[in-house]
């Protein structure tokens, strides 16, 4: 059963590829503008300040330290994502290269290692210990990563395999040169690797294992030519071949062990097929279970149990014999780390009295002896054994000291523990000091009890030892985690100072220093390992190990009161904390309650409302392995699980809560073997899931959660399901993505919507059978009329591991965080959804890794913020939306704690008192004062005019501290109306842009005044008109009444003004004129007297408050017909020569005839005037 469970999780599969067009349109929907203001920290839960020494990478299948020109070159793990190529030395610590490196080789004096470049991937770089010395030889892949490994130095040369996209992983050689970096040969011809292994030198020349069709994995040789390059001897005939392994070069031959009937034999080669031939023991049988075999002179080294215990073992040519039976018997001293120095190995072995201790031997049985017996008290655990010219270096235990760095001359007296050498120095290291040779001295990592993980350097003398390395000061880390909103306060957990002290405890946050506090409440003192608090019905809940190491489940309001336990399970109990869903307004988890076996619990937060939904699997050892519990396995009013009920297997099961309705689905796979559903998705109705019922590979099924219903969608070995929401009322609209196998395209991105014909190929990611793999995709967030996208995490090739996004029918790179090759994703898990927007942590190969948000486009793919400075980057443990607050764990100055950035929205609107202008006004006229609304409270905002739609008039306008005025004046009559553009920007920087038309309001424009039609003459008035710009002045004029007007009347010589009565039967319109008659007798009532004359002034109440500040002014003369302001002797001669004609300009009295009575009236007005100096309009 286990066997197959294995083999179900990684078999793929080939498929076949479907093709459909997806009707969903590409969001145009925007998200709100925002922006995160600085990130601050919130609390330094562990101020704690601890110096360390450096990182070494010390990956098990390259080689991380190395030596040159007596420096030593070790690979500086920054962080877990980040490494640089450092070098260190009695002349001090320097960097030389900030990137990843592995497999350093010294070859002469050069440093060759696999290095990443940014723009052309992972490629063979080569240093002489200086910046301008270090550089990349080749680029052996263009436009992806070659990866360079096994280095192996033979020779002036290093031998190594890379990766090309014509040839794939085969054997190359470089001379330090980029022309003589070059293929050996393309063993496996095409796109196919050989897949070599085990690169060994021997001389000039190299041996390794390789796989070729026709012979499995053999042993091969090169001597850097095709020609030469070979296989040795196909040993395993007609099979998969002997795995070589365990390559040792002694002498011009090379022994090696081959998988064997009875375990890995040994083998000797001298290079040539008649000369590869098993080694015999003394009775003629072959040499089994071989490992640690090192070169002694002309002879081999070896540990064997081939003769009953695990030994000592020599081998000479063909021939092996038993050096020593330490420990008679088939027990054995199991003789380990085999090292040679001078004419001796040395070898940890335990001979059953002494435990493990340092022993030696020349390859004889009576030289064959323990060294010391470090630990009389039970074997001092000896291990890491390295040797210089003339000491061996290693660890050991003592019984007093702990694990210690020691050294040896291969004698007891000489045998001596570092530390006790130099005063006050322990020299402590539990895990592999990474010794180094360098001449005669050592390099090794050791804790000197002051500062952990320091590099040493020594000559087995304390005044040959010194430190090397520069301490670094780390800012210890409370390591916030399971950020989760509550109530507007944010709850998390975290470490302390203290580690010990309840570990991950809880936490509560309201965003300030002060208001970060440790959630102690009754029962929750003896709590430790509080994890996975989510929020579930208005509650948190979450599960913690209790004072006899149970993990129980709890449950909070965030008050004492409502802090309770949820379940209390005796003995062996155990709540499965990563099984929680909230279901009919209850919590179904998965728990152990130590007398029913793992099963379905159901509560409504209360102990006493905790109970087992059904023990599906009766029995306190069984229990029904229940699982693959989700919020989206949650179908109509039933919850779907996986579990067994001991005799069907691991199959599809639901449930509506009660006993009786929790039922077995379908037994998809008769037996007790199971087909294994898991992925419980909900899409377009129906439930689809991941499962292999009758073979070992996982295909798509859908039920709608009867038995009947419940089918095969395709046969596609396929995990990591999502669902993407589609616009809501839209049927059939749901996109569920997975990974899937197809032997055409590699585990690429396939999308479905839950049937065979509508399920096909997303994209090709990694184009070709390669595959782009998908470590992590989640859906975003979803609007109801666009639905939702999919955004993933890949490398296609080109652009390393990046953000994409699936919408609709495209799948496209959301954006290249880290331009080139390499990759910006280096978190795993690190997509989070909150809010409307999408986090990662990124790095953009300047910030380090940092967080960064994305609202769905490659403009809104921003940096939230560069908490390292320093450029060390960081770690990013999750992310919460408390409001308008981004809450996320991530590493800074003050080491991995809790930080905050706040959003800013730009204004929600943009306000302008006055949108209009009298026109005529002089420019400088206020037109309104400017505002904004912000979302903000208290933010400001500063006002401009921009560019942009709608800018068309900027120029005539300005803005002075919030305040729009005109930089021009107006005329309604030319143009009404004009458009401008204002920004108003926040005090970050956030802005949003408003157009507002301004208008121009017609202004009433008194132009003149004209008497008596046009006259003239003053003598008689019965006609004045008041001149305006148009028509419509008239029209808007009359319609507020004829008390608007007012006309005064003084004497000729401006004294005693009286008022003129008007009514409104006496002003008429007449186009654009207002017209004031007097009736037919004129002004004064008689036309012929003089009781009219007079200085007349015509007002205007233009502002209707009466004012009446428009004025004109004009005259009226009885017998003044030539409009001289005077009556003479020449108006007399003037209506004299017009007697008997209709003539107006000299009708005195107006009747419409010249005649003597006009003359009489003249007369008897001769020597009237208006007064000098008058002014009038007419």
């Amino acid at each position: 059963m286990k066997s197959r469970i294995v083999r179900l999780m990684n078999q793929f599969c080939g498929a076949v590829r479907r093709r459909r067009q997806w009707s969903r349109s590409p969001v145009t929907e925007q998200f709100e503008s925002r922006q995160l203001l600085a990130a601050t920290l919130v609390a330094d839960l562990n101020p704690t300040v601890t110096e360390l020494g450096p990182v070494i990478y010390n990956y098990a299948l390259s080689r991380q330290t190395a030596t040159l020109n007596g420096d030593l070159y070790y690979v500086d793990e920054i962080d877990y994502l980040h490494r640089s190529l450092e070098r260190t030395g009695p002349g001090g610590t320097e960097t030389v290269l900030t990137t990843d490196a592995y497999w350093l080789t010294t070859v002469g004096d050069n440093l060759f290692f696999s290095g990443a470049d940014a723009e052309a991937g992972h490629e063979l770089f080569v240093t002489d210990g200086t910046a301008v010395g270090t550089r990349m030889l080749k680029d052996i892949n263009p436009g992806g990563n070659s990866n360079p490994s096994l280095l192996t130095p033979a020779g002036n040369r290093v031998f190594f395999t890379a990766d090309t996209p014509l040839k794939g992983t085969e054997l190359w050689v470089s001379d330090g040169t980029e022309a003589g970096t070059r293929l050996v040969k393309d063993l496996l011809p095409g796109l196919g690797s050989s897949f070599i292994q085990n690169l060994t030198a021997a001389g000039d020349t190299v041996y390794f294992s390789a796989w070729l069709p026709h012979c499995g994995q053999e042993l091969f040789r090169s001597d850097g030519t095709i020609p030469g390059t070979r296989l040795v001897a196909d040993i395993a005939a007609q099979s998969s071949g002997s795995f070589p392994q365990d390559l040792v070069a002694v002498g011009n031959l090379l022994y090696f062990t081959v998988q064997g009937s009875a375990g890995r034999e040994l083998w000797v080669s001298d290079g040539l097929a008649t000369g590869t031939v098993p080694v015999l023991d003394g009775n003629g049988q072959r040499v089994t279970n071989v490992r640690s075999a090192t070169a002694l002179g002309s002879s081999l080294m070896f540990s064997a149990s081939s003769q009953g215990g695990d030994e000592l073992w020599r081998a000479t040519g063909s021939a092996a014999a038993l050096v020593r039976d330490i420990v008679p018997g088939v027990v054995g001293s199991s003789p380990g780390s085999l090292t040679v120095l001078g004419s001796l190995v040395y070898f940890v072995a335990d001979d059953g009295v002494h435990g493990q201790e340092l022993w030696a031997s020349d390859g004889t049985e009576t030289g064959t002896v323990m060294v010391t017996d470090l630990n009389p008290s039970g074997g001092s655990g000896v291990k890491y054994l390295s040797a210089s010219s003339n000491l061996l270096y290693f660890t050991a235990d003592d019984g007093l000291s702990g694990i210690s760095v020691w050294r040896s001359d291969g004698s007891a007296t000489g045998t001596l523990r570092l530390g006790d050498m130099l005063p006050g120095m322990s020299l402590t290291w539990s895990d592999d000091p990474l010794f180094t040779s360098v001449g005669d001295g050592m390099y090794f990592q050791a804790d000197d009890g002051v500062v952990s993980g320091q590099i040493w350097l020594t000559d087995g003398t304390a005044a040959g030892t010194q430190v090397v390395s520069t301490p670094l000061a780390y800012s210890d880390s409370s390591s916030p985690a399971w950020l989760t909103e509550l109530d507007g306060s944010l709850w998390f957990t975290a470490m302390n100072q203290n580690f010990t002290d309840n570990v991950n405890a809880l936490y509560v946050s309201d965003g300030t220093e002060s208001g970060t506090v440790r959630f102690v409440e009754p029962g929750l003192s003896d709590l430790s390992f509080i994890e996975d608090p989510r929020k579930v019905n208005g509650r948190l809940v979450f599960t913690a190990f209790d004072s006899q190491f149970r993990r129980q489940m709890w449950t909070t309001d965030g008050t004492v009161a409502g802090t309770v336990p949820v379940t209390n399970f005796a003995g062996s109990g155990l709540v499965q904390y990563a099984n929680i869903v909230e279901f009919n307004n209850e919590l179904y988890f998965a728990a152990n309650d130590g007398v029913n076996g793992s099963e379905l619990y159901a509560t409504d937060g209360t102990p006493a409302g905790t109970r087992l939904v059904r023990d599906i699997n009766p029995g306190p050892d069984s229990g029904s392995n229940f699982g693959n519990l989700g919020p989206a396995a949650i179908l109509g009013n039933m919850l779907y699980f996986a579990a067994t009920n001991g005799a069907d297997g691991m199959e599809l099961w639901r449930t509506d809560g009660t006993t009786a309705g929790t039922q077995m689905v379908s037994d998809l796979a008769a037996g007790s073997e199971g087909s294994y559903p898991s992925q419980l998705v909900v899409c377009n109705g129906r439930l689809l899931f991941s499962a292999a019922p009758a073979s070992y590979q996982f295909a798509l099924w859908s039920t709608d959660g009867t038995s009947a219903g419940t089918g095969m969608v395709v046969d596609l070995s396929c995990d990591s399901l999502t669902v993407v929401p589609g616009p809501v009322g839209q049927a059939n609209s749901d996109l569920l993505y997975f990974r899937a196998y197809d032997s055409a395209y590699g585990t690429e991105l396939w999308r479905s919507d839950g049937t065979a014909q509508g399920t096909s190929l997303a994209m090709d990611l990694y184009p070709g059978p390669m595959s782009s793999w998908i470590p992590v995709m989640v859906a975003g967030p979803a609007s109801d009329v666009a639905g939702g996208d999919l955004y993933f995490i890949t490398d296609d090739g080109t652009h390393g591991y990046e953000p994409w996004v699936a919408r609709g029918n495209s799948v496209s790179l959301l954006k290249d965080i880290n331009p080139g090759h390499r990759s910006s994703w280096l978190s795993l898990g690190s997509l989070t959804v909150a809010g409307d927007l999408v986090y990662l942590a990124a790095d953009d190969g300047v910030h380090g890794l940092e967080p960064w948000q994305s609202d769905g486009t490659p403009e809104g793919t921003q940096l939230v913020a560069d908490i390292n400075s320093t450029g060390l980057p960081d770690d990013y443990m999750g992310v919460a939306l408390v409001g308008d607050t981004v809450f996320f764990s991530t590493r800074g100055p003050a080491g991995t704690e809790l930080y905050r950035a706040p959003f800013n929205h730009r204004p929600s609107s943009v306000a302008l008192t006055g949108q209009q202008v009298a026109e005529n006004r002089a420019a400088g006229t206020v037109v309104g004062t400017l505002s904004a609304t912000d979302p903000d409270a208290g933010d400001t905002a500063v006002f401009s005019l921009v560019s942009g739609p709608g800018d068309t008039d900027n120029g005539l306008f300005v803005i002075q501290n919030g305040v729009l005025k005109t930089q021009a004046s107006f005329n309604y009559e030319s143009r009404s109306s004009y458009s401008i553009r204002v920004r108003a920007t926040d005090s970050n920087g956030q802005s949003r842009d408003q157009v507002f038309s301004i208008s121009v309001t017609n202004e009433i424009e008194l132009q003149g005044l004209d008497v008596q039609l046009g006259q003239s003459q003053r003598s008689y008035v019965r006609y004045v008109d008041l001149l305006f710009a148009g028509a419509q002045d008239v029209s808007d004029l009359l319609s507020g009444g004829w008390n608007q007007f007012r006309v005064m009347r003084s004497t000729l010589d401006n004294t005693l003004p009286v008022n003129v009565p008007l009514s409104s039967s006496m002003i008429s319109q007449s186009q654009n004129e207002v017209r004031f008659d007097f009736g037919a007798n004129g002004l004064g009532g008689n036309r012929n007297t003089n009781a009219g004359d007079g200085y007349y002034e015509l007002a205007w109440d233009r502002s209707r408050n009466g004012s009446f500040t428009a004025k004109k002014y004009f005259y009226r003369l009885l017998g003044d017909v030539n409009g001289d302001r005077r009556v003479d002797s020449l108006d007399s001669s003037l209506v004299t020569g017009s007697l008997g004609l209709a003539n107006p300009e000299r009708d005195v009295n107006g009747d419409g005839l010249v005649n003597a009575n006009d003359r009489t009236l003249v007369l008897r007005a001769v020597g009237r005037k208006l007064k000098d100096g008058l002014f009038t309009d007419d």
